[in-house]
């Protein structure tokens, strides 16, 4: 899955027509515009402390690496609205963080974390 997400991020950066940079929730007319930016206020507010605190801090070592890159693709999102400048800009840090946990997974798959806790 995040090799793919991957490929399609790349696809997006060397195609920009491809990219999309805006809101997660639209209405396309059918809700009020502060209606609208209150959801999606929300949601991510609810996703950032989400993130944080049930997936990056309950995990160790290579996971929370894994999460981390992860969530680096969810959390700036927001950041994509404020301009074209800000889109590629969290574009190209968005595709950094899939590379860190697509390189992260990869290692995790090879050599899985010891489960009993002994260091051998």
């Amino acid at each position: 899955m995040t090799a793919y997400v991957l490929a399609q991020g790349i696809r997006a950066l060397l195609h920009p027509a491809h990219a999309d940079c805006g809101l997660l929730i639209t209405s396309d007319g059918w809700l009020p515009g502060w209606l609208v930016t209150v959801l999606n206020v929300g949601f991510y507010a609810v996703f950032w402390w989400g993130g944080w605190f049930w997936f990056i801090r309950g995990n160790q070592g290579r996971e929370r690496l894994f999460m981390v890159g992860w969530f680096t693709f969810f959390l700036l999102s927001p950041l994509r609205t404020l301009g074209p400048q800000w889109c590629v800009t969290v574009n190209y840090i968005d595709k950094f963080g899939l590379v860190v946990a697509l390189v992260v997974a990869i290692s995790l798959v090879v050599r899985p974390p010891n489960a009993t806790g002994s260091s051998s």
